[in-house]
């Protein structure tokens, strides 16, 4: 039996989930909506058909990557199989992918990759990046500083949560920054 492959453009409807199997593969789900247009010649106008929703299932760095890049929202373009329904699925469930490829729309977003990240930008981002090398040890001990009051821990800014904080930054004072 051949697969059914298909192209489909649709809305993530929430973040993805991803577990691991017993052997450490990754498999990431997630639900999205895709809305057909469809023109109606009585009134010359284009409408919204019926809705179609897709349960979406990768596999591996795939399930990796979307989990980390994908959020409810966000518009993709999703290329995979159609699978037979799994036992218990719901009704209302709608189409199950097995996805062999996801990209994010950019009919309203743009999305920077380590390779495509404008210069600017990416040098920004290296100089808040934390230092890689530990400090040197002092040559004496350092002085005992006074009690304080316990502070809650906050975690680092890494990777993603960096690039939107200078995203930020660079979208609040455009004059700042010169990304050629």
């Amino acid at each position: 039996m051949k697969d059914t492959v298909v192209t489909v453009v649709g809305t993530v409807t929430v973040d993805p989930e991803i577990r691991f199997t017993d052997p450490g593969t990754a498999i990431a789900r997630f639900r999205m909506i895709s809305t057909p247009r469809e023109f109606d010649r009585p009134s010359g106008q284009w409408r919204d058909s019926t809705p179609v929703t897709f349960t979406c299932t990768a596999w591996r760095v795939l399930a990796e990557n979307v989990a980390d890049s994908l959020r409810a929202g966000m518009e993709v373009i999703v290329h995979g199989r159609i699978q037979p329904a799994r036992p218990g699925a719901s009704p209302e469930g709608g189409i199950e992918l097995s996805v062999d490829s996801v990209g994010v729309s950019l009919a309203e977003r743009i999305v920077y990759t380590q390779a495509s990240m404008p210069p600017g930008l990416a040098a920004a981002i290296a100089q808040q990046a934390p230092p890689t090398a530990p400090a040197p040890a002092p040559s004496k001990p350092a002085p005992v500083p006074a009690p304080r009051q316990a502070v809650p821990a906050t975690p680092p800014v890494t990777g993603w949560d960096r690039f939107r904080a200078v995203a930020s930054a660079a979208v609040a004072d455009p004059s700042a920054w010169h990304i050629t």
